[in-house]
């Protein structure tokens, strides 16, 4: 009971420390999966953090199940989901009165800028992380390389280079299976 409240605790600290979501949560999951208290190697939580990007549904809740089950099953799946998701409840409703009560052009939406920046510089960490943790081989770098260039040159839909990287990944899996080797 203690480890579940513990998890519980940790996804309802990262769900409150991280306002942009799942994508800014990367360093801290590094921080207390990881290097705090070693439960998951850095390959298994950039592994996590990719499958929960992959899946429908928030980020942050997505990643708080996948670490939650892996750790404790069933029960963490549920604690660290309810702490992941508390906080954005809970914000909704007292963010939303606060906003109606007051013109959005006080110190509020200064402070906002603030959170945007911040969460910005998360991000960037955070696809910092996924790169290093991730792009290892030349043929990471290739379709890494080739993905970024689809998106960002021919306004190729995310959804599809995300497709494209599966196919991709999967035939690179068959073809090393059949060479008897890693890709």
């Amino acid at each position: 009971m203690k480890e579940l409240l513990q998890l519980m605790g940790l996804f309802l600290k990262i769900s409150i420390l991280c306002p942009g979501g799942g994508a800014t949560m990367m360093p801290l999951l590094v921080n207390d999966l990881c290097e705090k208290r070693g439960w998951f190697t850095m390959e298994e939580i950039a592994e996590g953090y990719a499958l929960a990007q992959s899946l429908p549904g928030p980020i942050a809740a997505n990643t708080a199940v996948y670490f939650g089950e892996k750790r404790m099953g069933l029960k963490g799946a549920a604690a660290a989901a309810i702490g992941a998701i508390i906080p954005a409840v809970v914000s909704i409703v007292v963010i939303f009165r606060i906003l109606d009560a007051f013109y959005l052009e006080t110190i509020i939406s200064w402070a906002l800028a603030g959170v945007k920046s911040a969460s910005v510089a998360l991000i960037c960490h955070s696809a910092y992380m996924m790169i290093k943790t991730s792009i290892r081989k030349p043929a990471d770098i290739v379709l890494f390389a080739g993905l970024i260039c689809l998106m960002l040159f021919l306004d190729v839909s995310a959804y599809i280079c995300v497709v494209i990287a599966a196919f991709v990944g999967a035939a690179a899996f068959a073809v090393g299976r059949v060479r008897g080797g890693d890709r």
